[in-house]
């Protein structure tokens, strides 16, 4: 289950109602974010307890192996593979799908994973396995998600290759398919039970779509419900009793949770449940219910629910599992901090934060005479941070309003910064604060001196992002660039060039000719920035930092690509 939810995507695996043997090392919970300051995906870890919190590289929808030691997941076209501490992270299958089909999904066995893919950017959709030892991949049919068998032998699916779709069977390497439902409406990815005698799924009927359980070799087809209504499995109870489902009517209104005993066939409503997270106690004596902020749980044996939501009232509440036997895992926003994955005691007690979403240092920015350092500290306020050699502690300024890189002017008495979408200069100590230019929306890391600091230049917003040049004493505004989405401009100290962003490549242009003279000198890479004599400049690949003279175009490496680091906007120091 995942949820994307103001910047965190959770993807748990491994650990949480998971029949799989117990790992000899710390458990460990994986997700993907792109939380601040990544804006791409990242995959974390985190322990049980909320230490040693890790970001492992770019990435989504991570999946732990059933031992722990091994982490599957998206990364662009591909599918990756990882050690759980994030080394060895190599490539191991084209996939061509986004991350909306999901997290790939291990075998029980380890030996397996089975992924939804395309051969080609225009093909259609299949299900991949790749065997994990002999490097063969087998496109098992046209699907996109499966059930594994508990033994990990066989796989259930619903083949979509003929509308509307069938309910096959097929061995873990793709041979023995076998089809023991034929086309029918409304069917669902069926569930194993925990023994592996009987598959879950649903169908329509003449009229409605019904619960019903199958043996895996195509006998015993039974319906299990009757009424009007629709319906859908989330998931068997460990002991293969329960069947927990989902009730709605027949445009999808007033859904309830509901529990069937497999035995006798009769079925009970949860009370206060329209979400469910299906997730089972390891016992099978109780399962999670959501609905809206709160946390339930029904007991089974004591036919009531009760609450499990944390004390202090989430203002948003997202995914919900149990972690063990003693702890639920959840994602919530809680006292106005960020999305964050917390645990807690069944009984509301020991409210732990796993993980937490601290304040972004960065955006830095030396002044001239190169002993004091400005940067942008973001969280639930932006503040503009200087911090002077020497000194234990920065001094910050809060502002309302969202900040962005500063940039002194050459004599170190004025700092120029985007504030929202407008330019801004103050003095270093935040005195005379005002804005300079609103007309043009300024684009973010957009702002940089003219040498003699009688002009700034600055990038607007897209669509149509471009140059401008500002005369700060007459406020005269003049268009450097055509419309191109410029950004991330800074002035060559000794005048004659500007160098930007243009696209994904680095771009010059001079001051005094405009777009005539852009020139492309850097493809790929971003956030340049001058050293004090003019002759080189650094930049990065939102990876790791270079250095080059722009006239003879060489590049040399200065930071080495790890897993787990962004190195980025760079500055020379005086």
């Amino acid at each position: 289950m995942k949820a994307a939810v103001a910047g965190l995507l959770l993807a748990v695996a491994g650990i949480v109602g998971s029949s799989a043997p117990a790992a000899s090392h710390t458990a460990l919970i994986a997700f993907s974010s792109n939380r601040s300051p990544w804006f791409a995906d990242h995959v974390f870890t985190v322990d049980t307890s909320g230490r040693d919190l890790k970001v492992l590289g770019i990435g989504a929808d991570p999946a732990l192996s059933p031992d722990g030691k091994l982490i599957a997941y998206r990364r662009g076209h591909h599918i990756w593979l990882m050690n759980r501490n994030g080394s060895h992270s190599r490539p191991i299958a084209v996939a061509y799908v986004s991350s909306d089909f999901g997290p790939p999904m291990w075998s029980p066995d380890q030996r397996r994973l089975a992924y939804a893919a395309q051969p080609s950017p225009s093909a259609a959709v299949g299900l991949m396995v790749l065997d994990l030892r002999s490097r063969r991949k087998m496109r098992i049919a046209q699907a996109t998600v499966a059930s594994w068998s508990p033994d990990g032998r066989r796989l259930a699916f619903i083949d979509s290759a003929r509308a509307p779709g069938r309910l096959v069977v097929a061995n873990a390497d793709g041979s023995g398919s076998n089809t023991i439902v034929e086309n029918s409406e409304g069917m669902s990815t069926p569930a194993w039970s925990a023994d592996g005698k009987w598959l879950a799924y649903t169908r329509l009927g003449k009229r409605w779509q019904d619960l019903y359980r199958i043996r895996p070799d195509g006998t015993h087809d039974t319906r299990l419900t009757r009424d009007l209504n629709q319906q859908a499995v989330l998931s068997w109870s460990p002991d293969g009793r329960w069947l927990a489902y989902l009730r709605s009517n027949i445009n999808g209104s007033d859904a309830a949770v509901r529990l069937l005993d497999v035995r006798g066939l009769h079925s009970r409503p949860l009370r206060h449940g329209s979400e469910a997270s299906g997730d089972w106690a390891p016992d099978s004596k109780a399962i999670l219910i959501q609905r809206s902020r709160e946390i339930r749980i029904f007991v089974l044996r004591a036919r009531r629910t009760r609450t499990a939501s944390p004390r202090s009232p989430a203002e948003n509440l997202t995914y919900v599992g149990w972690l063990g036997a003693r702890r639920l895992l959840f994602s919530a926003r809680i006292r106005g901090n960020d999305f964050d994955l917390y645990t807690m005691r069944p009984d509301r007690s020991g409210l732990r934060r796993v993980t937490s979403s601290p304040a972004q240092e960065s955006q830095p920015a030396w002044s001239p005479n190169g002993q004091r350092l400005a940067f942008v500290r973001s969280g639930a306020q932006d503040s503009l941070c200087i911090v002077t050699l020497g000194t234990a502690r920065p001094r910050c300024l809060a502002s309302k309003m969202a900040l962005d890189r500063p940039a002194w002017s050459p004599a170190g008495r004025e700092l120029a910064y985007v504030c929202d979408t407008e330019l801004c200069l103050s003095a270093p100590d935040g005195s005379d604060a005002h804005v300079v230019e609103r007309d043009k929306a300024v684009a973010p890391h957009g702002v940089s001196w003219s040498p003699n600091g009688a002009e700034l230049v600055f990038a607007s917003r897209p669509p149509g992002g471009a140059l401008w040049l500002l005369d700060i004493q007459s406020g005269a505004l003049k268009q450097l660039t055509a419309p191109r989405n410029d950004s991330q401009p800074a002035w060559s100290p000794v005048g004659s060039r500007i160098v930007f962003r243009r696209g994904f490549a680095i771009d010059t242009v001079d001051p005094l000719v405009g777009e005539p003279s852009v020139q492309e000198i850097l493809p790929g890479y971003l956030h340049p920035a001058w050293s004090s004599d003019g002759r080189r400049v650094v930049f990065d690949n939102d990876d790791q930092l270079f250095v080059a003279e722009p006239d003879d175009r060489s590049i040399t490496a200065l930071t080495r690509p790890l897993v787990g680091s962004r190195d980025a906007y760079p500055a020379w120091r005086p």
